[in-house]
């Protein structure tokens, strides 16, 4: 709403454009685009705007009116109008270097991040020593999940002002996504030095020492940042998940119930909550609270678009096609695969989704009328349901979780095979996993080394791997341990996987898929975990309502898994 002041301005700018009447519409306009700035100005932007656009009715061919359009127009967030006004500058002016160099901060903002790479690029092709430019082209690379090319941005970008603690700040973000957390820590505590009330980089440093178990100094870092400034929102959700990480769990809930106070729709702190009310057991909640998974843009469910309406026990599926889909790792599919003989007892003819390596290992699972491989073109279905959506649509509580016994199963004539493989020695057959997927976001607290989870191995067993992938680090280690077979050649999906576990007496495995197949199979399983463990095994429990076989071997130090390793050896020997 234009005020009354800004009121005489309009009324003046009518009168001034008859007094000008006798002038060339090259000078009218370039006044109305003089008066236009000189409002924006005194941020009179609704005035300035209007005069503007008059500027551009007397005459419309100047790139200047429309860049300056553009930016009034981000003023008051007409972010699609703003990219219209650059593009119409660049139309007249294709070397107008800033109207690009703006449109590329537009389409960030509107999450357009591989054009506003595109605009970057031909900014830094025409000016190679635009040191902002190299700054935001890091920033646009990183939302990309491209860290090391970030990082040779940002580094452009400190060689050209090695004190701008923005470019620090984004250089210790791409060293952070590396996973080069200490190096990470020293490019914020640089940034911090020459900003010390610098809140992003007070709260990234917190979370690159969470990444190194340095917690306590990771909280005061969120403190001072929430004394600069209370409300900010991504300083209280890593406040909540580093008390979550420390097992302060009603701590951590209050974090994310206060920042739900200040944004309703944080889907960060929605997820923050379901972790918490999942760990101290209340499911009924927190199964709600775990579709808010939907609203995150990097989740499988948000690029996956279905035409059948999304069930959630909302509706009867007496009789209806309903398609499972498996939408996150390996070890969420062979625990939540379990509920397809639920939603078939309900009258449901059930199509499961998999993918390609568990294809032969769930084909014959119970509940599942037709099973398709994912990519494959999929029949008519009638609605569909993620599978870690089905807790909710059935109603699960910790006191109703499924679990009346193995559920997956090897054939005999695998099982068989996989004998014939093994070389008979002296005690238990134990089989063992040290290490997950690497790509997985807690695979610095789930995985051992080799070289320390070796500890567990004595003449007591026969100790045999059960993983299909080894680190390169792993490999030298394994080699000299003579005892130890592996067979990562022959362990082509998760069926022959089972076959080789159905032939042990024991797993002995860190919380990975093999820890859940083994389990899925009755198998007497033992998980080690750590300090931080995920949601699904509560707080404080040795045993799990998911497992009847599981026995779970628990951090009592964050990052110590020394302790861990001497219990198990010693139960091993008992």
């Amino acid at each position: 709403m234009i005020n009354a002041r800004n009121s005489d301005h309009t009324r003046y700018c009518e009168d001034y454009l008859q007094a000008s009447a006798n002038e060339t519409p090259g000078q009218t306009a370039e006044r109305f685009h003089i008066l236009g700035l000189a409002q924006l100005e005194k941020n009179r932007v609704a005035l300035g705007i209007k005069l503007l656009h008059r500027s551009i009715e007397v005459k419309g061919d100047e790139a200047a009116v429309y860049f300056n359009l553009g930016n009034a127009l981000c003023k008051i967030n007409s972010l699609d109008e703003a990219i219209a006004s650059f593009e119409t500058a660049l139309e007249i002016d294709a070397s107008f270097t800033a109207a690009r160099y703006n449109r590329a901060y537009v389409l960030v903002r509107l999450k357009r991040f591989d054009d506003a790479l595109v605009d970057y690029n031909l900014v830094l092709l025409a000016q190679p020593e635009h040191a902002k430019a190299h700054l935001n082209r890091g920033n646009v690379l990183r939302e990309l999940n491209r860290p090391q090319d970030a990082l040779n941005s940002y580094e452009r970008s400190l060689a050209l002002m090695p004190t701008d603690p923005e470019a620090l700040c984004g250089y210790g973000a791409a060293l952070h996504d590396l996973g080069r957390y200490e190096e990470a820590v020293q490019r914020y505590t640089s940034a911090l030095q020459l900003r010390p009330e610098y809140v992003d980089a007070l709260s990234n440093r917190g979370a690159s020492l969470r990444r190194l178990y340095r917690h306590t100094e990771a909280l005061n870092d969120y403190e001072c940042a929430l004394t600069i400034n209370p409300g900010n929102i991504a300083t209280l959700v890593n406040k909540g998940n580093a008390l979550r990480e420390l097992c302060q769990v009603e701590e951590a809930l209050h974090c994310f119930l206060a920042v739900q106070a200040i944004d309703p729709m944080c889907n960060e702190a929605h997820m923050g909550e379901f972790y918490c009310r999942h760990l101290l057991g209340e499911m009924k909640t927190s199964w709600e609270k775990y579709e808010w998974r939907r609203k995150d843009d990097q989740s499988p469910l948000a690029r996956r678009q279905f035409s059948a309406p999304l069930w959630l026990g909302n509706f009867d599926v007496k009789g209806k096609v309903i398609l499972l889909h498996a939408e996150q790792g390996f070890g969420d599919i062979i625990q939540f695969s379990r509920y397809s003989k639920l939603v078939s007892r309900l009258g449901a003819k059930v199509i499961l989704e998999v993918p390609l390596a568990m294809e032969r290992l769930l084909g014959k699972l119970e509940g599942v009328d037709q099973l398709i491989v994912r990519g494959a073109p999929l029949p008519h279905i009638d609605c569909q349901c993620p599978l870690m959506s089905l807790p909710l649509a059935l109603g699960t509580t910790q006191e109703s979780v499924p679990c009346d016994g193995p559920y997956l199963h090897c054939p005999q004539k695998i099982r068989e095979a996989w004998r014939n493989r093994l070389v008979s020695g002296k005690g238990r057959r134990v089989g063992v996993a040290w290490s997950g997927n690497p790509a997985h976001d807690n695979d610095i607290n789930r995985s051992i080394s080799l070289q320390d989870f070796s500890e567990l191995f004595s003449p007591a067993a026969q100790f045999c791997c059960l993983q299909k992938e080894i680190r390169e680090g792993d490999l030298t280690v394994l080699r000299d341990i003579a005892t130890v077979p592996s067979f990562c050649n022959n362990l082509t999906d998760f069926m022959e996987t089972a076959g080789l576990i159905a032939n042990m007496d024991l797993v002995v495995s860190v919380d990975t898929s093999v820890a859940h197949l083994a389990a899925a199979m009755g198998k007497p399983t033992w998980i080690l975990l750590p300090f931080n463990v995920e949601w699904r095994w509560l707080l404080d429990r040795s045993d799990s309502p998911w497992y009847p076989t599981v026995r779970l071997f628990r951090q009592s130090i964050p990052g110590d898994w020394r302790h861990v390793i001497t219990s198990v050896a010693h139960e091993l020997l008992t």
